[in-house]
Order: C-alpha cells, then structure tokens, then sequence
C-alpha cells in the first residue's frame, strides 16, 4: 500500500461513504482492515512496476 498511499480507497464506494468520519479520517491500512471491500481493485504487479485500478493508461502499458 505504501506505493499508492490513500489512492488504494475506493473513495466512491458505497462502503466507503457509509464509514464514519473517524474511519474515513483513518489511515487506508485501518480502513482495509475494517471492511477490505474499500479497497480498489485490481492491483497488478508486472514484475517492475505496479498499477492500480484498470484504465486505458494500465491497458496501454500491459499490452
């Protein structure tokens, strides 16, 4: 987690939104431990360089 920092939250997520102001103010390590659902996915490590999430920008470079 620590290559993508807060960025690994699925802030949109109705989990996330049901969380209380604590939790949301917590770090994402506690907030994965609460409910792993928040997490984005996937995350994909090609062997150098991990990507987060799927995009045209990841598909470009896995391609």
């Amino acid at each position: 987690m620590t290559e993508f920092g807060d960025r690994v939250i699925n802030k949109q997520s109705t989990t996330y939104r049901s969380f209380s102001d604590f939790l949301k103010a917590s770090d994402p390590e506690a907030q994965i431990a609460a409910q792993p659902t928040v997490m984005k996915r996937p995350v994909i490590h090609d062997g150098a360089q991990w990507y987060l999430g799927w995009d045209a920008a990841t598909e470009a470079a896995l391609t």
